[in-house]
């Protein structure tokens, strides 16, 4: 389901603590972000890969929706931030996602020694948490 870099490059300690710091950022979110799971009632589960969290303005209404991907590549930058890059698919309206109360683990990539070069990123898994959406998966 996921796709990796398959990097050739093993996480060193260093790696590890550059890893923990921002898993613990993810498990800081409060709701749904960018890499975490989503079980749909239709039971098709997938990955965030967007979120669209956009106030009210003058000009319209607050736009609150979620868009998962069946595969692709998750970035994992600093404070739990997470990217990604790989097709989506349509939006759900974020108000009919609910904390599921668990924890799995999802394939992420970020730069060996926080080093930004070509080739240079490192393959993990970390907790992300997962979120039960009531509508059925689109398609």
């Amino acid at each position: 389901m996921e796709t990796t870099m398959h990097s050739t490059i093993e996480l060193d300690e260093r790696d590890e603590q550059i890893k923990a710091r921002r898993a613990a950022g993810v498990l800081r979110r409060i709701k749904p972000g960018v890499g975490d799971w989503v079980v749909f009632a239709d039971g098709v589960e997938r990955r965030v890969s967007h979120v669209w969290d956009w106030p009210a303005d003058a000009e319209g209404p607050a736009i609150y929706s979620i868009q998962t991907s069946d595969g692709g590549s998750w970035h994992m930058g600093e404070d739990g931030a997470v990217s990604f890059s790989g097709s989506l698919h349509a939006g759900v309206p974020g108000e009919t996602f609910s904390d599921a109360g668990e924890l799995r683990l999802g394939g992420v990539w970020f730069f060996h020694h926080d080093y930004w070069t070509a080739g240079g990123g490192v393959d993990t898994q970390v907790d992300f948490w997962v979120w039960r959406c009531s509508l059925p998966a689109n398609r």
